[in-house]
């Protein structure tokens, strides 16, 4: 049998864990990307998913598998997203789908959107589509089981986070690092799932190689943390303020402040033809037209917490099974089981990024929002 699989989006952290621990158990791992890796290597293929030209080189290699993990994690990036996650991957599929056993997709949990009850969110909750990212991700996962319906995985994974994973992750940090959210949503109640690329790296080849045809798993740690963990953990490091129980906003009221948003964001297009307000707003630079947030508000005010249970089932089911390496059955024989708690992890990162600049240890902005927290809690 052969053993030989591609990695797409390997410059990334998850898709970088992939070719390494892919690499450890044996598999022959070619990959590829946009982004030149950060060490030479002669499997190493640089192309754009996108052009149909750019990837023909990946045509002359004879696969087993590909883990199709690129992707473009910014929610803002309305046409990059169409153009990597459904063009790029129509083109990889049409390219190579014929040539595999087995075709893996990496599409996304945050395709089932939050709850507001502290349930565990499992695949068969309904999608919900909030931004480009996630409707494209949609589609990928549809257009993969369209095309390879007989040979084709869904992974569905939850916020990945390392040190170089930043997207909303980092962003999160950075607001508690600021001293923000010293104010929290429901006192910080509100769950999140994590996952980290040395757990996501194993589970994936473990599916790749076990799990069933046409089907999606989501992949997530064990340890849901909390907004007010996530705040306390970031005031360790940066010795910033601790989350204060006793200043908190009720969810209703980001609801409606969402809502104003929301609203304004429809009439701001027609302001625009419109004086003086338009010549204020093009003097300004203010172009209204296709805004969205730049991070998802649902992550402050719905829990996120998921169910790895299908993923782990499946791998201890069928831990006998092997489609490509039989050296694999050797790996997690009761099935796939996350080994990173992100409460000794997380702290981690944080140190990292602010001994490397990447987040500041001290903002002068605590004292601020403070008093304006203070001066305005009659509203809240």
């Amino acid at each position: 049998m052969g053993k030989t699989i591609l990695v797409t989006g390997s410059a990334g952290s998850f898709g970088a864990a992939l070719v390494k621990i892919g690499r450890e158990w044996g598999y022959d791992v070619y990959h590829t990307d946009i982004r030149e890796p950060d060490y030479p290597d002669k499997k190493f293929i640089k192309a754009d998913i996108s052009d149909k030209e750019s990837i023909k080189p990946l045509g002359e290699i004879d696969l087993d598998g590909v883990i199709h993990c690129a992707g473009v994690i910014d929610i803002t990036a309305t046409e990059l997203h169409k153009k990597v996650h459904i063009e790029g991957t129509e083109n990889l599929i049409n390219l190579l789908g014929d040539k595999v056993k087995v075709w893996v997709t990496i599409a996304t949990a945050a395709l089932h959107g939050g709850t507001e009850d502290d349930v565990a969110i499992t695949e068969e909750k309904p999608r919900v589509l909030e931004d480009s990212y996630t409707r494209t991700k949609a589609e990928e996962f549809d257009l993969t089981l369209k095309k390879l319906p007989n040979k084709s995985i869904i992974i569905e994974p939850a916020l990945i986070y390392d040190e170089r994973n930043r997207y909303m992750f980092k962003e999160i940090v950075e607001i508690a690092a600021m001293g923000i959210l010293f104010v929290q949503v429901e006192k910080g109640s509100f769950k999140l799932n994590l996952v980290h690329p040395l757990d996501i790296a194993p589970a994936t080849l473990l599916l790749m190689e076990r799990g069933e045809f046409g089907q999606s798993y989501i992949v997530s740690d064990d340890y849901p943390v909390t907004m007010r963990d996530l705040a306390d953990l970031t005031a360790q490091e940066t010795h910033g303020r601790f989350y204060n129980p006793k200043r908190s906003i009720g969810k209703d009221f980001i609801k409606n402040m969402m809502r104003q948003v929301d609203r304004l964001m429809e009439n701001m297009p027609s302001l625009e033809g419109m004086e003086p307000v338009g010549t204020m707003m093009e003097e300004m630079g203010i172009e209204m037209g296709g805004f969205e947030m730049p991070m998802d508000p649902s992550y402050m005010m719905t829990h996120h917490r998921f169910s790895n249970q299908k993923a782990k089932e499946i791998t201890k089911k069928n831990a006998n099974q092997w489609r490509i390496l039989e050296k694999s059955t050797t790996y997690f024989p009761n099935g796939w089981y996350p080994e990173i708690n992100p409460f000794f992890e997380i702290p981690k990162v944080i140190k990292y990024w602010i001994e490397n600049g990447i987040i500041k240890k001290k903002y002068e902005l605590p004292d601020i929002m403070e008093f304006l927290y203070d001066y305005l809690s009659g509203l809240f």
